[in-house]
């Protein structure tokens, strides 16, 4: 099956998605949801309006509301800022003590082999308001960002909640999310060809 229609490419890759679910014994008939964490200690100020205050209590919160929905494999992957420059907070600080009691949910450093193909195992990825929001649609994969703006919100390729309540709604039924169409790739696409020309 193709997983974007039959112009795109199947990125979905059963091989890679079968290796990922033997390493942390997860159920293969469940989703996979990347998470990935945006730099803990940067970004405060760059949100025009924002319901968490900073990206470590969005972390924070997220993985208190993910440890409560088990029919979903989650997987975390830190920030590269986290590998070149060691803080006391970084993503896996925050992350290991949250996790150790929940196998549904794993921790991958930016560094791990197995960060460079997660796109090809994800289902749904989300972000507080990172370049993911942009990269991840532009291949076919939802992106749900935390409530709040990003630099790239408003477009029509986002999930964009407006509150709390919304963006846990999203969380809790991540399986009714559904893939999207040519329209909204391109969409993706050109506002990212089209920001970087701009930075």
């Amino acid at each position: 099956n193709e997983r974007f229609g039959k112009n795109n490419v199947n990125l979905n890759d059963n091989k890679k998605k079968k290796e990922l679910c033997n390493l942390f014994d997860w159920d293969i008939k469940k989703p996979i949801v990347c998470i990935f964490s945006n730099n803990l200690i940067d970004g405060i100020y760059s949100n025009e309006w924002r319901l968490f205050k900073d990206n470590v209590t969005w972390l924070k919160d997220l993985l208190s509301k993910i440890s409560k929905i088990k029919n979903v494999n989650w997987l975390i992957k830190s920030h590269p800022f986290d590998e070149s420059n060691k803080k006391k907070v970084s993503t896996e600080s925050v992350v290991r003590k949250y996790i150790k009691d929940f196998s549904h949910i794993q921790f991958i450093n930016d560094k791990a082999t197995i960060s460079r193909t997660i796109h090809n195992v994800c289902d749904v990825a989300i972000t507080h308001h990172g370049s993911v929001a942009v990269e991840y649609p532009s291949i076919g994969i939802p992106c749900i960002i935390a409530p709040g703006d990003a630099f790239c919100s408003g477009h029509g390729f986002t999930i964009e909640p407006k509150t709390i309540d919304e963006y846990y709604r999203y969380l809790e039924n991540i399986s009714q999310i559904k893939l999207l169409d040519e329209k909204t790739i391109y969409k993706a696409k050109l506002f990212f060809v089209i920001y970087k020309i701009k930075i």
